[in-house]
């Protein structure tokens, strides 16, 4: 447990999800999975939009209790 709150720490975590939320929404990695109807297509975006903004509310829980809040 220690050894995941001293990588929340680091502020290079934050922009390696910064990165990937780029990643995820960007037009060559939607290429790459078979979205061919418009219901796939939001399925796809709606899907990795709540995974992103999890791993950021994990990261900010780890913020917080880093800090002794």
């Amino acid at each position: 447990m220690n050894r995941i709150r001293r990588l929340l720490k680091h502020s290079e975590l934050l922009l390696l999800v910064s990165w990937l939320g780029f990643i995820l929404f960007n037009w060559p990695l939607l290429g790459l999975f078979d979205l061919q109807t418009l219901e796939d297509i939001f399925l796809y975006l709606f899907l990795m939009w709540a995974i992103f903004i999890l791993v950021l509310i994990i990261i900010c829980i780890g913020y917080l209790r880093t800090d002794g809040v």
